[in-house]
């Protein structure tokens, strides 16, 4: 049996293993084979996939032996601009800044590997290009639709969205039967046999990931307010990794103003967006307004954080502050996304056996927490809750409610690792073996393995089989029936027009406005990094803070932060 090869050695240690005559810091193992050096980014999803992949690849190569180097910050576009030589690393997955990758030239044209159809020792497969979904296919390709160039492809993440305990709303009847969206006259139901059956939620169809969901943001409130009589926290978050919820907030944005508008407003290319109006006294005059109306271009961009889902967003939080609708750990800048992913899983346990904790409801992090905190393991699922099923409890994600001012009517959700890609160093040494594992790593069977086991929801279109899906968490299953939802609009956040390409870090277009807006009693603007410390520290409602934003992101303000075009 062969003895797995994965590296997690320091780069000091690494450079002492290293031939002093190659001058890289990387080691051989099995001298009579050609190594094949992947870098793998170590963060949310796991190793499992990649190294099935590693074994497939040395079955049909048997000349070749694939070494994983692991490790996480080292391997960000932003370090590996410098080092990426020196490490002689061929291949790499990781998460990527595109444009900046390309600017820094240190990745190798694979648009042969991309378009062409895939022939591996008789392993084959239509092209990767050919499959990848159009958002991606229009990022990564450098080229036009008939001249396609490629440096690096996508591979798969998860969604910022309202993940939540599925089996204590079973438990505690917290789904809705019938509504009339009032948030006054509500149904509740468990959904088990014998109760009432559960509304067909925002998607409008029964038997699907929302069953039983509020639809509009007053039978949400609700729902926080019965958890509230039933003794249940419905929030937890990780202050200490607070760009988490900024980007739950972001996605609720999304939700707000919809995939087309939300994703021309962020090309700023002359789309017109009508934006929160602030000449009105309170915030729901403001939100009921459509007077207030701008172009963005690369030089009006900041207005984007005008935009009503922004307050929408605001409004949300501020409600869950207000009410005290989340755990106090959330207030400590100490504690982390395990952390708090532990809090949230293991409050089941703990509600029953400290009165200072409740069971908690939501969780607000990104679609990878599942796997991170592998709450779904079986042998700790058999061992600490054994009531649950074999594939352990079941946790879910939420569709956002509609705001009664908002025209978006279909449900929309921001993809967490959008930026997660693979590529081929420039000057690696084995560029042909990176390509064909590269190509490998992406046919369509191994890219359903890639989805059963790190729970990716890959960028690709590809079917589970019934199999396959029986196989996965029930996380893992929520996950792949919304990206394959046409129901369910996905917003990548990647974008390459003209602000974007005068400003080359920035590979996630949502990192632009959202910092926090803080004003100073002498008037000075000062940035913070919390959205929600800062709106608790300074007291602010969704209306003051929407000034206050006002206030920040300014014409002169915006022209001294980016590259503008002439």
């Amino acid at each position: 049996m062969k003895v797995k090869k994965i590296l997690t050695v320091t780069f000091l240690s690494l450079a002492t293993l290293a031939s002093a005559s190659c001058g890289k810091t990387i080691q051989s193992f099995e001298k009579d084979k050609t190594q094949l050096y992947v870098g793998v980014y170590n963060g949310g999803y796991g190793m499992s996939w990649l190294e099935e992949a590693e074994r497939g690849f040395e079955e049909l190569y048997h000349e070749v032996d694939v070494v994983l180097m692991q490790k996480k910050d080292e391997y960000e576009t932003s370090k590996l601009k410098d080092t990426i030589d020196e490490l002689g690393i061929d291949l790499y997955y990781a998460p990527i800044s595109y444009l900046q990758m390309i600017e820094e030239d240190f990745a190798l044209d694979i648009t042969d590997a991309v378009t062409q159809a895939i022939d591996l020792n008789g392993v084959k497969d239509s092209s990767i290009e050919s499959r990848m979904m159009s958002d991606f296919k229009n990022y990564f390709n450098m080229g036009t639709e008939s001249a396609p160039a490629y440096y690096a492809v996508p591979l798969g993440g998860g969604f910022w969205g309202l993940n939540y305990d599925y089996d204590l709303f079973e438990e505690e009847s917290l789904f809705i039967s019938e509504s009339d969206g009032s948030g006054d006259n509500i149904t509740w139901t468990s959904g088990l046999v014998g109760q009432p059956a559960k509304s067909v939620g925002r998607d409008g169809v029964a038997g699907t990931y929302d069953d039983g969901c509020p639809t509009t943001y007053e039978d949400f409130y609700a729902l926080m307010l019965r958890m509230a009589q039933k003794s249940i926290t419905p929030f937890i978050w990780a202050n200490k990794q607070n760009g988490y919820h900024s980007y739950f907030m972001q996605s609720l944005m999304a939700d707000y103003e919809g995939k087309s508008v939300i994703d021309e407003a962020y090309a700023m290319e002359g789309a017109e967006v009508t934006l929160f109006d602030t000449s009105k006294s309170t915030y729901e005059e403001a939100m009921a307004s459509n007077d207030r109306k701008e172009v963005l271009t690369d030089k009006t961009g900041y207005y984007i954080s005008q935009m009503k889902g922004k307050a929408a967003a605001l409004k949300l939080m501020r409600d869950v502050l207000d009410n005290g609708w989340y755990d106090t750990r959330s207030d400590l800048g100490t504690t982390t996304f395990m952390q708090a992913q532990s809090f949230y899983v293991e409050s089941k346990k703990y509600a029953k056996t400290n009165p200072a904790y409740n069971r908690i409801a939501f969780l607000i992090d990104g679609g990878h927490w599942y796997n991170e905190i592998k709450a779904y393991d079986r042998s700790y699922t058999a061992t600490n809750y054994p009531e649950y099923a074999a594939n352990g409890r079941r946790f879910s994600i939420m569709p956002f409610p509609k705001f009664d001012t908002s025209e978006n009517e279909k449900s929309t959700i921001m993809i967490s690792s959008a930026n997660f890609g693979a590529f081929v160093r420039k000057n690696a040494d084995q560029k042909d073996l990176a390509k064909k594992f590269l190509q490998y790593t992406l046919t369509t069977e191994n890219i359903k393995t890639t989805a059963v086991q790190s729970g990716m929801s890959m960028f690709y279109n590809y079917e589970l089989s019934d199999e396959q899906y029986a196989d996965m968490p029930y996380f893992y299953r929520i996950s792949s029936e919304i990206m394959s939802s046409d129901k369910v609009d996905k917003v990548s956040g990647l974008a390459k027009t003209t602000f974007y390409q005068n400003n080359t870090e920035y590979t996630e277009r949502y990192n632009l406005l959202w910092l926090g807006t803080h004003v100073l009693s002498d008037g000075m603007q000062v940035g913070v990094s919390s959205i929600i410390s800062d709106m608790q520290a300074r007291n602010l409602d969704a209306y003051a803070y929407m000034k206050a934003s006002e206030r920040k992101y300014t014409a002169s303000y915006w022209a001294g932060q980016y590259q503008l075009s002439k």
